[in-house]
């Protein structure tokens, strides 16, 4: 199946907003196809760790560097799969009959 949504969330050392963010994401976007990555700067918190343990099926994407915002999302760009790109903030969380 065709991925319709590719949703690219950087993270910096944001572990605790990341897992909402994400788990908002999964509760509730149910009408459209899509994948999640998460592009990570070289956070030193446990944001890898959580999104591996709790999120096995989002593509994380490590930098050794911080990247910054712009350059982590490019670097993301590349690898999404899907027709559209929606760029998310892992601050953001989803809420009943939001974006999808």
């Amino acid at each position: 199946m065709q991925v319709k949504v590719s949703v690219i969330i950087v993270n910096y050392n944001t572990c605790n907003y990341l897992e909402g963010c994400l788990r908002s994401i999964y509760e509730k976007t149910h009408r459209v196809s899509f994948e999640v990555l998460v592009i990570d700067n070289a956070s030193s918190d446990n944001s890898v760790q959580m999104v591996k343990s709790e999120f096995p099926f989002v593509k994380i994407v490590e930098s050794d560097t911080n990247l910054g915002f712009g350059a982590a999302n490019n670097r993301a760009f590349d690898e999404a799969r899907g027709k559209y790109i929606f760029f998310l903030n892992a601050v953001i969380f989803f809420i009943s009959g939001s974006f999808f």
